[in-house]
């Protein structure tokens, strides 16, 4: 095929010396018919991917080794973690701590006192009317007409905003624990917790 493509293009290039000129040839416009072009309506295309996952870090002691794993947030759902270095760590692993985590040891209904803007009081009232405009537009676009979210504090209502907007969006909020807690049951694995207690202030 390369030969006939070539001489093809040999030829349409030589055209013009070997052909006599002649006076192109205009239609009247009233002549020309126009040229109706259908638009296609494409499916929506759904892309699956692989990525490499967080990096891993090495720390030695002696005849101790302790590799430390990184995090990765916000990525599509149908993303998928390429885990082979993972795997073959954990496959030779004889402990796997857990991601640490903070325990804070409160009353019944601490936190939902703690979520509430004191007296009463509405998102409206508490922070500037050029920030709750942009509030009022982007709680529209992500969570409709919900009312409760009103009473909350602002970083609390940001952090309700924040999930669904990534639910909206087809975002996951974490791609790293459930391949590590799959590999950790095909081991025979617990990991063993990592916990901060804390106590709140008091009067709280």
């Amino acid at each position: 095929m390369k030969p006939f493509s070539w001489l093809m293009g040999f030829a349409l290039l030589s055209s013009p010396a070997v052909m006599p000129r002649q006076a192109p040839s205009v239609a009247p416009a009233s002549q020309v018919a126009p040229q109706m072009i259908k638009a296609r309506s494409l499916r929506p295309v759904t892309v699956i991917g692989i990525v490499p996952g967080p990096d891993l870090w090495r720390v030695r002691k002696g005849r101790h080794v302790l590799w430390i794993l990184g995090t990765l947030d916000e990525w599509p759902e149908q993303m998928h973690w390429r885990a082979v270095e993972v795997r073959r760590v954990i496959a030779q692993a004889g402990e796997v701590l857990d991601i640490p985590r903070v325990r804070i040891h409160a009353s019944t209904g601490y936190f939902d006192r703690l979520a509430l803007n004191p007296d009463g009081r509405k998102l409206r009232d508490v922070v500037p009317p050029r920030d709750y405009e942009k509030w009022s537009k982007l709680k529209a676009a992500y969570m409709g007409k919900d009312d409760a979210v009103e009473n909350r504090r602002p970083v609390y209502a940001a952090v309700q905003l924040y999930l669904t907007s990534l639910k909206h969006a087809g975002l996951a909020p974490d791609m790293i624990e459930p391949v590590i807690a799959d590999l950790l049951k095909q081991r025979g694995l617990t990991p063993l917790p990592v916990i901060y207690n804390l106590e709140p202030a008091r009067g709280g």
